[in-house]
C-alpha cells in the first residue's frame, strides 16, 4: 500500500484527479509514475496538473520541449512588463478609467462611503447588474444583482461594501450566437494580445463556455474552452474543461461546440488591436470579450494571462505545447540564463 503522505501534496492530489483507477494500480506503477512527474518538475519546471493536461507521461523529450512551464511563461512576462503599470489593469476600475473609451456599458466602484450617490445613480439606471471583487480573478466571488421594486438601496449598497472594494458593471446582455450555448452566463472569447514596437498580434485564442447555470464561464470554475483559428474566428476543436473531460456538444444546450463561427470576427481583432495599442507599458494582455447587443465589449483585461488552457487545448487536439509561436513573438524577453528555455 502507498503511503501518500510521504509525497508532494500537490502531486497526490493530481493523480487522485487524474487517475481515476488509481485504487486499481499496482504500487509499482504508482511509484513509478510519482517518480516520472517528480523528474518533470525538475527537469521542465511543470506542475503536477501539467503532467497529466499535457500528457508528459505519453510524449518524447522533443514534444515536451514544445510546452511552457507556468515558472517560464511568469519569468517572461516580467521581463516585458513596467511594474507600476501592473496594478492598472489589475485593478478592474483602474482598467476601466484607463480605457473606458472602449467600453460599452457603465461601470463604477464601491471601495467606501463616498461611493454611495454615484451607486444610487448607477442603480436607478441599472435594475440588473454584475458584483465583482475590484481585484479578483478566476471568475471567483462574482454576484448578479436584480433590483425589485422594495429593495432597500441601502441594503444593497452595504452588501456592495461588503466585497472589501468592488466594481459593479452593468449586466451584458449578449448576443443570441453565443448566448445560446449556455444562457445563464457571460461565454467569452480570450483572446490574448502581444503589442511589441508598436506591432499587434495574437499570441492565442479560446472559446469559454458556462454551464450548469454558472454565470461565470472560466476553466477553473467548470467552464468548458476550446481552440479557435485566428485566422477566421472558426472553433477548430472539441469543448474541454479544465479536468480534461471531452465535449463534443454542449451539454446544457447540445450545441455542437467545433465549428462554431464567432460573428464578427475581424470586428473583434480590430478592436483587440486598438486595445492593445493603447495598453501602454503591458505587452502581453488576455483581452476577454463578450457579443454583445452593442458590438464587442471587454469583459476583464488579465496582466498575467495563464498560459495553462491553450497548452491544455493544444496537448488534446494536436499533440503538442505553444513554443513555436511563444519564440517568435516573446523570443527577446525570455531569460536565456535557464538551461530548458
Amino acid at each position: 500500500m502507498v503511503d501518500w503522505s510521504k509525497y508532494n501534496p500537490d502531486t497526490v492530489n493530481a493523480i487522485h484527479r487524474f487517475c481515476r483507477n488509481i485504487d486499481k494500480c499496482s504500487d509499482d506503477y504508482i511509484i513509478n509514475m510519482i517518480n516520472d512527474i517528480q523528474k518533470c518538475e525538475n527537469e521542465y519546471h511543470i506542475t503536477p496538473v501539467e503532467y497529466f493536461c499535457y500528457k508528459f507521461n505519453e510524449i518524447n523529450d522533443d514534444v515536451k520541449m514544445t510546452y511552457i512551464s507556468t515558472k517560464e511563461y511568469k519569468d517572461t512576462l516580467l521581463n516585458c512588463v513596467k511594474e507600476d503599470k501592473i496594478q492598472t489593469y489589475k485593478n478592474k476600475y483602474l482598467c476601466y478609467e484607463k480605457l473606458k473609451r472602449f467600453y460599452k456599458r457603465d461601470i463604477i466602484k464601491v471601495t467606501d462611503f463616498s461611493d454611495y450617490n454615484n451607486f444610487v445613480d448607477f442603480v436607478s439606471k441599472h435594475k440588473k447588474y454584475i458584483i465583482k471583487v475590484i481585484d479578483g480573478s478566476l471568475g471567483s466571488k462574482i454576484s448578479v444583482i436584480n433590483v425589485k421594486e422594495n429593495d432597500s438601496i441601502k441594503d444593497l449598497f452595504f452588501y456592495a461594501l461588503s466585497y472589501g472594494g468592488c466594481v459593479l458593471e452593468e449586466y451584458v446582455q449578449q448576443d443570441a450566437s453565443v448566448s445560446a450555448f449556455n444562457e445563464s452566463s457571460v461565454n467569452t472569447v480570450r483572446l490574448t494580445t502581444v503589442c511589441d514596437d508598436g506591432n499587434v498580434d495574437c499570441f492565442f485564442t479560446f472559446i469559454k463556455l458556462g454551464r450548469d447555470n454558472a454565470i461565470v464561464d472560466n476553466g477553473g470554475q467548470g467552464g468548458i474552452l476550446a481552440l479557435i483559428n485566428p485566422k477566421d474566428g472558426t472553433v477548430i476543436s472539441d469543448g474541454y474543461d479544465e479536468d480534461m473531460n471531452l465535449f463534443v456538444n454542449h451539454p446544457n444546450s447540445n450545441l455542437r461546440i467545433k465549428g462554431f463561427a464567432v460573428p464578427k470576427w475581424n470586428e473583434l481583432m480590430d478592436y483587440a488591436s486598438d486595445l492593445a495599442e493603447n495598453a501602454e507599458g503591458i505587452t502581453v494582455i488576455g483581452w476577454d470579450f463578450a457579443l454583445t447587443d452593442k458590438g464587442w465589449d471587454i469583459i476583464e483585461a488579465n496582466t498575467f494571462p495563464s498560459i495553462f488552457p491553450i497548452q491544455m487545448l493544444l496537448s488534446m487536439e494536436f499533440g503538442c505545447g505553444i513554443r513555436e509561436q511563444y519564440n517568435k513573438l516573446l523570443g527577446k524577453y525570455i531569460n536565456s540564463k535557464k538551461e530548458i528555455y
